[in-house]
């Protein structure tokens, strides 16, 4: 997939489907570094393209969906790392984990959603499982100021 990525950067290196698929084959890669360099240009040659926040979290969710949850919170740090305040974006890594049964980092996930936009599109579903995880683990959340 790197070759065939690498190809098509030679052919149309101003392609933001061919810096986001390079992209993709890095972080699938563990290369993070270079995933960030190609999903960044991608995003400034597209914005609303495969490389926005809507665009990764596509991704990740037809990741999980085969079950590769692991690749699928890949992408999401990497997306989360190129958007930090995409509420959105910590909402799926927190139901990814906690689909894995990481509950503190999924407790942790869901809060910094809440914490960014209490208001946004999952935040009522994120707030029921923020109490949930919260009361099974005694209330170890590491971000107290989400809304209620």
């Amino acid at each position: 997939a790197q070759r065939v990525t690498k190809l098509a950067l030679e052919f149309y290196p101003e392609a933001s489907t061919a810096n986001f698929m390079s992209g993709l084959t890095w972080i699938l890669n563990k290369d993070e570094a270079a995933a960030m360099v190609a999903l960044k240009k991608s995003a400034a040659l597209n914005p609303r393209g495969p490389a926005s926040p809507g665009g990764l979290n596509n991704v990740a969710y037809q990741l999980a969906g085969v079950g590769m949850l692991d690749d699928a919170i890949a992408i999401l740090r990497v997306a989360i790392q190129l958007f930090p305040k995409e509420a959105n974006l910590h909402d799926s890594v927190g139901e990814f984990l906690l689909r894995k049964g990481d509950k503190a980092q999924a407790l942790e996930a869901y809060s910094k959603a809440l914490e960014i936009n209490p208001e946004f599109g999952n935040a009522a579903a994120a707030k029921e499982v923020v109490k949930k995880l919260s009361a099974e683990l005694g209330g170890r959340q590491t971000n107290t100021s989400t809304p209620k």
